[in-house]
């Protein structure tokens, strides 16, 4: 079953309604999912949502006022719909931006539909124009994309070769791109390669709402653009922003057994990285709750352990809440909770990881965020 709480004011918890939900509610039954068609993935943007199958199939509902949902119209759904647009291409990956979807084919072809106001689409489309219909984002090289992730309106991209692409909006120096005169490369629709100092082999992008971010196989984290509130781990009252990628250094023993960096998420504002023996660390903003352990002020630019969750084995973060489901199949949250984005049953901000009731003691498959709304699809439940 796919159980969705939080925000609802677009329908995009799939359960047919506006209604927000405090606590998980079982979605509408999804006409894609059967029972040889199990749940990959799962997320959403603002006012809208996506679901991903095992057989690449993706099924999205909410606000469609951009041609967020890839159906190829403008109208908005309160329950999850396979996108038709999307039928000829097996689907290995989505992501959402705050208006607009990205989704990567297993060729590794990357397609783009939505909102492209800053050129986030990362192809020939008409500046402040919204595609309704998927299409091709290209100028990697010929090189095939194997992850994606999206910001607020700009994205990141990896391809097969091991090097980073990123275009939209770029402000806040999210691009990772400098210009002739020294400020950040405004917007581009065309994909531009980010430079590295160090010669590692990037495994992994992410995102927030003005910063980008990877890991290498190393396991070393490289962050840049906005760092008001030391997303990008250093002092904000030294650097507001970082135009180029700047390194990251947790508080792990070298060489340590299960210290190597294996996953980076990101929210708006914050960011968490895993261990390989499933410790999160998180630094950035963190007044809502969203860093899950003590932060003196509003923020705290330095990486610190989540103390008490341990073996975790997936994790995501909204826009300001984050999940991550343990080794033995539980279900934590925390950060903002408004509109029961956390699931606890009522609107307090969680400040510490919380198990999240309706799940405990359940087998649950996939856990998955959207901006200020969850989702969980478990086997069975109590």
């Amino acid at each position: 079953m796919m159980w969705s709480w939080g925000a609802n004011n677009s329908g995009q918890l799939g359960l047919g309604n506006h209604d927000d939900q405090i606590v998980p509610s079982i979605c509408v039954p999804l006409p894609a999912l059967e029972e040889s068609d199990d749940f990959k993935q799962a997320g959403g943007g603002g006012g809208y949502s996506y679901i991903l199958t095992k057989s690449g199939k993706v099924l999205t509902c909410g606000n469609n006022d951009r041609g967020q949902l890839g159906h190829g119209d403008k109208h908005s759904l309160m329950v999850f719909s396979l996108s038709q647009r999307l039928t000829a291409f097996k689907m290995v990956q989505i992501a959402a931006g705050w208006d607009f979807m990205l989704g990567l084919t297993d060729g590794g072809q990357l397609l783009s539909w939505g909102s492209n106001s800053f050129g986030q689409l990362g192809r020939l489309a008409a500046e402040s124009s919204n595609e309704l219909v998927p299409g091709e984002v290209s100028g990697f090289k010929d090189s095939k994309i194997v992850a994606v992730a999206a910001g607020l309106r700009h994205a990141i991209s990896l391809t097969e070769s091991g090097q980073v692409y990123t275009w939209g909006n770029g402000r806040k120096g999210q691009l990772g791109c400098v210009e002739a005169d020294g400020n950040p490369l405004q917007k581009t629709q065309n994909p531009i390669l980010v430079q590295f100092p160090q010669r590692e082999i990037v495994v992994c992008v992410t995102a927030g709402m003005y910063h980008s971010g990877i890991s290498t196989d190393a396991g070393n984290i490289h962050v840049w653009g906005c760092n008001k509130y030391g997303q990008c781990s250093a002092d904000p009252k030294d650097s507001s922003v970082f135009l180029n990628p700047h390194v990251v250094f947790l508080p792990v023993k070298e060489q340590a057994e299960g210290s190597k960096i294996v996953a980076l998420t990101s929210g708006w504002t914050h960011l968490i990285a895993r261990t390989a023996s499933g410790d999160l660390y998180s630094w950035g903003r963190g007044d809502l709750g969203q860093l899950g352990r003590k932060c003196e002020q509003s923020y705290d630019y330095k990486p610190k352990q989540i103390v008490g969750l341990h073996h975790v084995k997936s994790q995501f973060c909204g826009s300001e809440h984050n999940l991550a489901l343990t080794d033995d199949n539980n279900v934590y949250s925390w950060g903002w909770n408004e509109h029961g984005i956390c699931g606890t049953g009522d609107e307090q901000n969680v400040m510490y990881p919380t198990k999240v009731p309706a799940f405990i003691a359940c087998s649950v498959v996939a856990i998955g965020c959207g901006t200020g709304h969850s989702f969980c699809y478990a086997k069975d439940t109590h």
